[in-house]
C-alpha cells in the first residue's frame, strides 16, 4: 500500500479513540515498517514516531494523577504565549519585566524548574506569558525537562523563542527548533494563513476569507483523504494548501517571534545580525534589561504573529470615541465579534465604519467580515 494511503488509514483508525489505544495502534503500525525501508515509508515511520512522542508527552503530565502536576497551567487571558529557551537566555527576566510575575531570576543555569505564567495587559485583554524550564538537547527521551516541556510547548498559541545576543544566540535558538522538529513542531512566521480545527460534528465548515471554487475542492479533498468527517477550516491571509495538509499530517506548525535580550551590550549586533540572517523570515525584538522601551514592540509582535487583530465594538452608532477593543482573529466576520462578546442573541446585522467597507456606517450582514481597526455597532 502506498505510504501516503497508509498513513491516511491509520489516522482513520485513531479517530474517536481514546489515547492509550492510539498508542497501541501507532505502536503496531510502527513495529510493522522496516527501518530499511526509505523514502516515503521513512517519512511515513517519522511522522508516527512524533505522533508517538507527542501521545506520550500527555502520558507524562497525566501520569502525576492524583498529584499537583507542576507542568499544568491553566490558561487564561486572550492567549498563551510560551517562552522558551536554553539556559541563562533572560527568559525569567522578560516574563518579570513584561508582567511583574514573581520568579527566580539568577545569573546561573537552570533557576526555573517549572512554568510560572504572568499577565502581559494591554488594549483588548491580557496576554498570558509563560515561563519555562531550559530546553536541553535530548527533551523527547526525557532529558531535562522532557516531554512534559514539548507538551506544554505544542499548546502555546505562540511562542517567544529567547536568546541572548552576545552568547551564540544562533546557536542557542537552533537547539530550541530541533527539540520541536522531534515531536513534529516547526516553527512558522505566523500568522497560520489556514488552520484546521477538527470538530466533533457538523461536516466541514468554511470560515474566513471566502475561497474559489478551485480551492475549497482542494480543501475538501485533502480534508476527506485524510478521513476527517468533521472540520472547520478558518482562512485568515489566504488559502494555503500546504499548510493545511501538513496539519492534516499531524504536524504543528507554531508561530514564534525571536526575543534578543542584551541587545545593548557590546559585541549585541553582530548576534542580532546573524540571527537576522539564519530566519529572515521569523520576527525579530531586540530588548535590553532595565530599558523598558524596548520592551514596547514586543506585545504588537506577538498579536501579528498569533494573528489578532484589534476591533472597537462601539456603544452607540455614533463615531465619539465610546466603546471597547476587542482582540479578534483575523478575518473574523461579525457574527463572530458578537459571539466574543455574547451579544449573538438576536443580532440583526451592523454598521461599520473602517476600511472593511466603502462608506463610512455602511450597513452589513452577520458575515461581513471585519478589518483590523474597524469600529462595529452591532445592531439588534
Amino acid at each position: 500500500m502506498p505510504a501516503r494511503d497508509l498513513w491516511s488509514r491509520i489516522q482513520k483508525q485513531l479517530h474517536g479513540r481514546a489515547e492509550p489505544e492510539q498508542l497501541r495502534i501507532l505502536r503496531g503500525h510502527l513495529d510493522s515498517l522496516h527501518d530499511e525501508w526509505k523514502g516515503p515509508y521513512k517519512d511515513l515511520r517519522d511522522r508516527l514516531r512524533r505522533q508517538v512522542r507527542r501521545l506520550e508527552g500527555h502520558d507524562a503530565v497525566r501520569s502525576r494523577a492524583g498529584q499537583h502536576d507542576p507542568f499544568h497551567v491553566k490558561r487564561q487571558g486572550e492567549a498563551t504565549v510560551v517562552l522558551v529557551g536554553t539556559p541563562n537566555t533572560g527568559k525569567s527576566t522578560l516574563l518579570q519585566a513584561l508582567t511583574g510575575a514573581a520568579t527566580i531570576v539568577a545569573d546561573y543555569p537552570f533557576s526555573t524548574s517549572r512554568p510560572v505564567p504572568g499577565m502581559l495587559s494591554g488594549d483588548g485583554g491580557a496576554l498570558q506569558l509563560i515561563d519555562t524550564p531550559a530546553v536541553v538537547p535530548g527533551l523527547a527521551d526525557g532529558q531535562g525537562p522532557g516531554r512534559p516541556l514539548l507538551h506544554l510547548l505544542s499548546l502555546a498559541d505562540v511562542l517567544a523563542v529567547v536568546v541572548n545576543a552576545t552568547d551564540d544566540a544562533t546557536g542557542n535558538a537552533q537547539v530550541v527548533f530541533d527539540e520541536l522538529a522531534t515531536t513534529g513542531m516547526e516553527a512558522i512566521s505566523g500568522p497560520l494563513a489556514t488552520a484546521l480545527q477538527p470538530r466533533g460534528k457538523g461536516g466541514v465548515r468554511f470560515v474566513g476569507l471566502p475561497l474559489d471554487r478551485e480551492q475549497e475542492q482542494t480543501a475538501r479533498s485533502l480534508v476527506a483523504a485524510a478521513h476527517v468527517e468533521h472540520a472547520e477550516i478558518a482562512v485568515r491571509t489566504g488559502f494555503d494548501a500546504e499548510q493545511l495538509r501538513r496539519q492534516l499530517d499531524g504536524d504543528i506548525l507554531l508561530p514564534v517571534v525571536l526575543v534578543v535580550t542584551s541587545a545593548q551590550q557590546l559585541g549585541a549586533d553582530i548576534g542580532i545580525a546573524a540571527t537576522q540572517r539564519r530566519w529572515p523570515h521569523l520576527p525579530l525584538v531586540a530588548t535590553e534589561s532595565g530599558q523598558p522601551a524596548s520592551l514596547e514592540p514586543i506585545r504588537s509582535s506577538l498579536l501579528a504573529a498569533m494573528g489578532r487583530m484589534p476591533v472597537l465594538l462601539l456603544e452607540r452608532a455614533a463615531l465619539d470615541g465610546a466603546g471597547s477593543i476587542v482582540l479578534m482573529p483575523l478575518a473574523s466576520d461579525v457574527a463572530a465579534v458578537a459571539a466574543r462578546v455574547g451579544q449573538q442573541e438576536r443580532l440583526k446585522g451592523a454598521r461599520i465604519w473602517g476600511t472593511s467597507v466603502a462608506r463610512p456606517g455602511q450597513a452589513v450582514s452577520l458575515h461581513h467580515v471585519v478589518a483590523s481597526g474597524d469600529q462595529i455597532f452591532l445592531q439588534s
